[in-house]
């Protein structure tokens, strides 16, 4: 029974304290668990093209919340968040709350997301934000705010402190800004925390810079902050994070240097500081990458179509190198490139038509960096000329592969548009006159299969094509279903 009491009294305490400090804020229904009471909806006009809307509260996520939309997979605190969503349309439109304090410099801290994708579900940072301000005094008028503290976009819930200068009273604005309907958008906040301390506030920073002594091992994280505090980065290969670098020397101006780090590789950091008397700082969860970083990594054919070529940028100058392999070929390394340089370019040739190849792409500094690789990539080189037009009905089996476009190549096109698919390609089987068909209810003119796209609120640009070996004044023809 000891053993039962302690575990008991293990987590009662904290949330007792919890409630303690709730009750004793100024701030009615934080947590937006009563609705709208004790807040004040309203909407504005930030401008041309955008909607003015109230935000409303709501549970998030599957139906029948009301939050539906880009639903995060949970929320800071109970049940309810407040807020706007958008699909094909735009709201703009906030809450405040008029408090009274009578205590010494204090911290308000609001819990916020605001994340947009594109209507094909590609994440796509559109400009929409929440923001939030304090004024002086009770006012319902959002004008007054003299300094908005906006909410990067992002998929994470994230938190931002303001300050209270001491006792008097104070309107808080919190609201959803979303520019216009270029996007699926979903801007809520929720968790009014109000601490009876002031806050240690960042005023610039964190920025991350290569450590000179150590260029591809080493990083220096640097940030400033209002007040002296403490300086402390906990960072690692996953977003556990897992190791600490700390220094409890109080000052404004923060600088931790990691060492040791693994080249080529994404490191996940936090930044804090705290100091005597104040609200801790703790900076979004970030990334950093150690070089050599590859990016931009795009395989094309040449103009012929005969030779394959790999671009590919580098963050820092390096060689050039192309490594390429296939299930039946050997593992090859083109000449090295020597020149230093960020944008690389290397033409295979050589290579066997229809075939898939493997590949890496190489860069080389030394000795100020290790020698580094990308991950595996693959591409496809070009099928053998037809004699006379192959797979015209898209029936026909390739290998392995069982029913196949081969040799048809399929493509990709983007016609000014903001997001855009592949088509579906190869689609099947729902055989004319047979009990089940695709999208809109379309079977095979004749056979089984054929070639597809269909989208919802989406858009989806491209087609295949086939290297033939034609007469003059051969004729083909093609049945379509639009």
């Amino acid at each position: 029974m000891a053993t039962r009491s302690s575990l008991i009294l293990t987590i009662c305490i904290p949330l007792l304290a919890c409630a303690c400090v709730w009750a004793q804020g100024p701030i009615a229904n934080p947590g937006f668990e009563s609705g709208m009471a004790s807040w004040t909806a309203y909407s504005y006009q930030p401008g041309a093209g955008a909607n003015p809307a109230e935000p409303v509260v709501g549970c998030a996520g599957l139906q029948p919340c009301h939050f539906t939309l880009l639903a995060p997979s949970a929320i800071p605190d109970g049940s309810m968040v407040c807020g706007i969503q958008s699909y094909e349309t735009s709201g703009n439109g906030g809450v405040c709350q008029t408090f009274t304090w009578t205590g010494g410099p204090a911290s308000i801290t609001v819990s916020a997301r605001a994340y947009s994708t594109k209507y094909d579900s590609t994440p796509f940072d559109n400009g929409c934000r929440v923001r939030m301000g304090i004024v002086i005094g009770a006012t319902q008028d959002r004008s007054a705010v003299g300094t908005w503290l906006t909410f990067p976009w992002s998929a994470n819930w994230l938190r931002r402190t303001v300050s209270v200068p001491g006792q008097g009273t104070y309107t808080l604005f919190i609201e959803a800004y979303q520019p216009d309907s270029s996007a699926i958008m979903s801007t809520l906040w929720d968790t009014v925390e109000f601490v009876a301390q002031p806050p240690v506030l960042v005023t610039s920073g964190p920025t991350v810079t290569a450590d000179p002594a150590h260029p591809d091992s080493g990083v220096i994280i640097t940030w400033s902050t209002n007040v002296p505090s403490s300086s402390q980065v906990d960072y690692g290969l996953t977003p556990g994070l897992g190791s600490t670098q700390a220094d409890t020397e109080l000052t404004t101006s923060h600088c931790v240097t990691l060492t040791g780090l693994t080249h080529s590789s994404l490191y996940y950091f936090r930044a804090a500081s705290a100091a005597p008397g104040y609200l801790d700082w703790a900076s979004d969860d970030l990334t950093f990458e150690t070089p050599i970083r590859f990016s931009n990594i795009i395989t094309r054919l040449s103009a012929n179509g005969a030779n394959t070529i790999i671009d590919w940028t580098t963050d820092v100058p390096t060689t050039s190198q192309v490594e390429y392999w296939s299930e039946v070929d050997p593992h090859v390394f083109t000449t090295e490139n020597t020149a230093l340089v960020t944008s690389h370019e290397v033409v295979l040739t050589g290579l066997v038509q229809g075939r898939q190849y493997s590949f890496r792409v190489w860069g080389r500094n030394s000795p100020a960096y290790s020698d580094a690789c990308s991950e595996v990539g693959k591409f496809w080189t070009l099928p053998p000329v037809s004699i006379g037009l192959a797979n015209g009905g898209f029936e026909d089996t390739h290998g392995a592969e069982g029913h196949s476009l081969y040799p048809w190549v399929e493509y990709v096109t983007e016609e000014g548009v903001s997001g855009y698919h592949p088509i579906d390609g190869l689609v099947g089987p729902y055989p004319a006159g047979g009990p089940t068909s695709w999208f809109g209810n379309v079977q095979a003119y004749s056979g089984s299969y054929f070639l597809g796209a269909a989208a919802n609120a989406a858009y989806k640009n491209g087609g295949v094509f086939q290297r033939v070996m034609v007469n003059p004044g051969d004729y083909y023809t093609l049945t379509v279903r639009y």
